[in-house]
């Protein structure tokens, strides 16, 4: 697909169709593969906070559909996960990991503040906090960097692997995957 909503579109509802099928606990799609795929870095900015630190204002983002942290196992410590709310054209939003809440508001309950990219791809509007996800290996295995995530259908990418949990080996999948993407 060449139009970006297109493409998220189209993540998105071939997650929710793997959901509807039997022994599929949860799908999801991002816009990389953690560990595997290397994540997209930019710098950011938080409403009403000046970040002095020139090492301090960057981290990893990743676009992703609603149940992508039920997908991975990656469970929110606080606010909610991404849902129909978070389409195009709604107020923008985000959900940071543990260490940059830790890092950005140690004081304080990170949902509901503002942050903004500063990366000539995305929006630069604000968008406001609505959860925090426990941190997950973007990267490198040893470092927990800031990572904040995206919805999908306000952040199209050019890439969306779907991810899903099952309690059944893989290669039971194959043909059924095959015919619901499809």
């Amino acid at each position: 697909f060449k139009d970006p909503q297109g493409r998220a579109s189209v993540a998105r509802e071939v997650a929710a169709g793997l959901e509807q099928l039997p022994g599929i606990q949860a799908a999801g799609g991002g816009s990389g593969l953690p560990p595997v795929t290397p994540q997209r870095g930019t710098r950011f900015a938080v409403e009403g906070m000046e970040i002095t630190d020139p090492n301090a204002d960057g981290a990893y983002f990743m676009a992703i559909t609603p149940n992508y942290f039920r997908a991975l196992g990656t469970p929110l410590l606080q606010g909610r996960a991404f849902d129909d709310r978070d389409a195009p054209g709604t107020p923008p939003v985000a959900i940071i990991n543990q260490t940059m809440a830790r890092n950005l508001f140690p004081n304080d309950n990170p949902v509901g503040k503002h942050l903004k990219l500063i990366n000539p791809e995305q929006s630069a509007d604000w968008r406001t906090i609505v959860g925090v996800a426990r941190d997950a290996r973007q990267t490198h295995m040893d470092i927990n960097p800031n990572d904040f995530y995206l919805p999908l259908m306000q952040a199209p990418s050019r890439y969306a692997p779907l991810y899903f949990r099952t309690d059944r080996p893989a290669s039971v999948w194959l043909e059924t995957l095959r015919a619901t993407v499809a």
